[in-house]
């Protein structure tokens, strides 16, 4: 699972973040600030995060030996559920994230969130031997 994320996903984190920063940037106003961190929330939320639970699946069963029917089988079964438990852990983990870390420290801070996450993550998304 470590190069999962070391290869993986780290280098991903790290550009989607800096392209957050740049479509929605620091605003001096209060409102901008605000209306930014909810972009970049949402944005992240529809976008990537969507993107890697499905990278996951696949790295999992790829790991397992499964077949591709198997992976979107599995998928298939479980996806739409882990998306929308990671609802009530990634935007209130990314609202701390955009508001108080410092850029260069984001990945960092994911990657200490994820530990917890891919603990579940791998929970939900193992394969059983039947």
């Amino acid at each position: 699972m470590g190069v999962y994320g070391l290869a993986f996903v780290a280098p991903i984190a790290h550009h989607w973040l800096r392209l957050l920063e740049k479509i929605f940037p620091k605003r001096q106003s209060k409102l901008r600030q605000f209306s930014g961190l909810v972009g970049k929330v949402v944005l992240d939320q529809t976008t990537i995060s969507p993107f890697f639970i499905g990278c996951f699946f696949v790295y999992r069963g790829l790991l397992a030996g499964k077949s591709t029917g198997d992976i979107k089988k599995n998928l298939e079964e479980n996806y739409l559920n882990i998306y929308k438990n990671s609802l009530k852990l990634w935007p209130a983990a990314q609202v701390i994230n955009f508001y108080v870390v410092p850029l260069h420290f984001r990945v960092l801070y994911l990657n200490f969130v994820s530990l917890t996450w891919n603990v579940y993550l791998a929970s939900k998304t193992k394969f059983n031997d039947n």
